[in-house]
Order: C-alpha cells, then sequence, then structure tokens
C-alpha cells in the first residue's frame, strides 16, 4: 500500500510541475500510458487560456487526441 502511495503521490507531483510549465508557455501537451495500458493527454489552449483532459483513455494514441481535438473545435463555435 505504501508503495502505492509513493508511486501516485511522484506522479501527481510530476503532473503539477508538467502543468506548472505549461503555464509558463514551455509545454502546451502531454501523452503518457498509464499502468493500465491506456493512453491519456492534456493539451493547453492559449488563446482560450484552457486546458483539455482525456483522463479516460483509450487504447490507441491517436484516439485520445481525436478526443482532445473535438473539445477544443466545440469551444470554437
Amino acid at each position: 500500500m505504501r508503495k502505492a502511495i509513493r508511486r501516485m503521490t511522484k506522479e501527481n507531483y510530476q503532473l503539477l510541475r508538467d502543468l506548472a510549465e505549461a503555464e509558463r508557455g514551455q509545454i502546451t501537451n502531454l501523452t503518457w500510458e498509464d499502468d493500465d495500458g491506456l493512453y491519456r493527454a492534456w493539451s493547453y489552449n492559449k488563446k482560450r487560456n484552457r486546458y483539455y483532459f482525456n483522463d479516460v483513455g483509450d487504447e490507441m494514441f491517436l484516439k485520445v487526441w481525436e478526443y482532445i481535438f473535438q473539445q477544443d473545435g466545440e469551444d470554437e463555435e
């Protein structure tokens, strides 16, 4: 249990660091594969000052980004 808690804490700290870098304009998107084998992603749209997340995940890398692009496109309408 301790190992699992430490791993989740470390992953959360890394996500917070990545989000901070994005806010400084250094990173605008990120994709990763979780322990369950699913890809997840987030993207930051500077123009709208908005984050888009796909935290449900998908087995296919491209499907994760199709979802992100769909969210971004819906905001344009």
